[in-house]
C-alpha cells in the first residue's frame, strides 16, 4: 500500500478484525478482543411468554421477566337458568333456587312474565317476586310490575342484592300473580336465570 496521488481512485478495503461490539439497549455481552457474544437483557426485555391459567376461573395476574405466568382465581360465577312456560302461582311461591357456598355475592334474578290467554278480559294485573336466602327465609329484595289488563300485557323482573353467606346457602326466586284476586290476571312465566358473582372481600 502507499499514499494516493492527486486524481487517483481510493478503494477502500477491509480494515481488519473487529475490534469491539458493544450490546446495545435490550443487550447484554459484548467485548473489545478474542470472541465474543451477546444475549438478551430480561431486565429490560420480556422473554416469551411461557405458560397460561387456562384452568378454570383462572387469570394472569403476573408475567415475570423469565415469562413464567403467575395465576390467580377469577371470581367465581354460580348461574341458573330456566326456561319454557310456566304457570305463576296466585300466592307468592317457589320459582328457582340456586345454591351457594360461603362468600360474599352480588346476585341478580331475571324472569319474563306474559299473561295467560284467559285472562285478557280480566280488569288489572300485578306480579311480585322476592329474592330471598334459606334457611330463615331472609329477604333480600324485592320487585313487583303491575297495570291495566291488555292482551299484549308483559313484565320482567329484576332483582339485585349483594350478600354476605357465612355458611352455605341457597337463594331462591318467589314469585305471585295474585290471579284468585277478584278481576285479576293469571301469568305465565319464561326465562328465569339467577346468577351470583363471588365477590372480593374489598368488593
Amino acid at each position: 500500500m502507499k499514499q494516493c496521488l492527486p486524481g487517483h481512485l481510493t478503494v477502500h478495503l477491509s480494515g481488519g478484525d473487529i475490534t469491539g461490539v458493544i450490546a446495545g439497549t435490550g443487550l447484554s455481552g459484548g467485548g473489545t478482543e478474542g470472541t465474543v457474544s451477546l444475549a438478551v437483557d430480561t431486565s429490560q426485555v420480556q422473554m416469551r411468554v411461557s405458560g397460561d391459567c387456562s384452568f378454570a376461573g383462572g387469570a394472569i395476574s403476573k408475567i415475570d421477566e423469565t415469562g413464567e405466568v403467575n395465576c390467580s382465581a377469577g371470581p367465581a360465577v354460580f348461574y341458573l337458568s330456566h326456561d319454557g312456560t310456566h304457570d305463576v302461582s296466585d300466592d307468592v311461591a317457589l320459582v328457582g333456587s340456586l345454591s351457594l357456598p360461603p362468600g360474599k355475592y352480588l346476585i341478580n334474578a331475571k324472569i319474563n312474565f306474559d299473561i295467560e290467554a284467559a285472562s285478557v278480559l280480566e280488569n288489572y294485573w300485578g306480579v311480585f317476586c322476592q329474592l330471598r336466602v334459606e334457611p330463615g327465609d331472609v329477604l333480600v329484595d324485592v320487585s313487583s310490575a303491575g297495570g291495566d289488563t291488555d292482551i299484549g300485557a308483559a313484565a320482567t323482573l329484576s332483582n339485585l342484592a349483594v350478600i354476605d353467606l357465612q355458611a352455605p346457602r341457597t337463594t331462591e326466586l318467589w314469585c305471585g300473580d295474585g290471579g284468585d284476586t277478584v278481576g285479576a290476571a293469571d301469568f305465565e312465566w319464561t326465562d328465569l336465570k339467577i346468577s351470583a358473582i363471588q365477590l372480593g372481600a374489598s368488593q
